[in-house]
């Protein structure tokens, strides 16, 4: 569940990445905080992993806006669709699913986050 006001760029190396679960967006980024009103930011390496890569750091995080969402939950299915979930407190606000290949229309930041999972899915399965 990455925090919706992530913009994912770089992928970082698996080094960077605390414990053995699976991060949200399929593999740890480094990446910019779109919190403060359109504002780009990058927040420091520690902050990027454990609030911008996990979301839901309404306690943690100084930046996200007191009324949004705090998270975004990507999956694929069986076959081969990406289901998306907006959430704030653990609650939905909005989802969607995209067939394979199909643009999210979602614009901004939900679209990089979901060009940056199923890029982290298309390399774990070349490996």
């Amino acid at each position: 569940m990455a925090c919706p006001f992530f913009e994912p760029d770089e992928p970082l190396d698996w080094s960077a990445w605390p414990g053995k679960y699976r991060p949200p967006l399929g593999r740890p980024y480094d990446g910019q905080c779109r919190a403060a009103a359109g504002e780009r930011g990058k927040p420091d390496r520690g902050h990027v992993i454990r609030c911008c890569n996990l979301g839901y750091a309404r306690e943690t995080c100084s930046r996200l806006p007191a009324d949004s969402a705090d998270a975004v939950r990507f999956t694929l299915t069986g076959g081969g669709a990406l289901l998306w979930v907006v959430e704030k407190g653990h609650l939905p606000l909005a989802h969607g699913s995209l067939a394979p290949g199909q643009p999210s229309g979602q614009g901004g930041l939900l679209d990089a986050q979901i060009d940056a999972y199923l890029r982290a899915a298309r390399d774990a399965d070349s490996e």
